[in-house]
């Protein structure tokens, strides 16, 4: 076992920069939709999905579920 979690680290990274750089969320809603967002995009990456064809098809699925999600 590792004694750190570097991959983990690693793989949030990005979204640090990009919430640091733009200036964040400024609401508790705003934070956690890009969080779910961000691990949505992660997800599919890992799994070698087309992302923006993958969410295109949440957002048009009749109930996909991505609300429940994000509220």
């Amino acid at each position: 076992m590792p004694a750190t979690n570097w991959q983990g680290e690693q793989a949030v990274r990005p979204c640090v920069v990009n919430r640091k750089t733009f200036g964040g969320n400024r609401t508790t809603v705003g934070a956690r939709t890009q969080g779910v967002i961000t691990s949505i995009i992660a997800t599919a990456t890992k799994n070698h999905r087309d992302v923006i064809g993958y969410l295109t098809g949440l957002a048009r699925a009749p109930d996909s579920g991505l609300a429940t999600l994000l509220t």
